[in-house]
């Protein structure tokens, strides 16, 4: 089984936020949040959040005490805010505030990708 969550119109670049991709990704939720709270990035936070919401919408499924993975985390560009900055002679700078569309699945049981110590030679 599957939970999903979306922060749609995130104000963060999407640069800055999928630095954090390969830091949890098939990792156990819970373990994947302590990670992030150590970690020194504004998106961190952000993704904490994300991920508590999505362990909420897996515990409205039904699936209580179950062990849930990270399977996916997609960080999409959102709409830019245009804004103006003044220049030398009467000139203006074009300055583009990014959004971020974000979204994470979690996935129920074992975790997928991944090889065990086992199969290796």
């Amino acid at each position: 089984m599957e939970a999903k969550a979306l922060y749609r119109y995130a104000r963060i670049s999407p640069r800055k936020a999928r630095v954090l991709r390969d830091l949890i990704l098939a990792k156990e939720a819970n373990n994947a949040i302590q990670i992030l709270s150590t970690v020194q990035k504004r998106a961190s936070g952000i993704v904490q959040k994300l991920i508590a919401s999505a362990l909420s919408n897996a515990s409205q499924k039904g699936s209580e005490g179950a062990v849930w993975y990270i399977k996916n985390f997609i960080v999409e560009e959102g709409p830019r805010m245009k804004r103006m900055r003044p220049a030398a002679m009467g000139r203006g700078f074009m300055i583009q505030k990014r959004f971020s569309h974000l979204t994470i699945v979690l996935e129920e049981g074992e975790v997928h990708g991944t090889k065990s110590k086992s199969n290796r030679l």
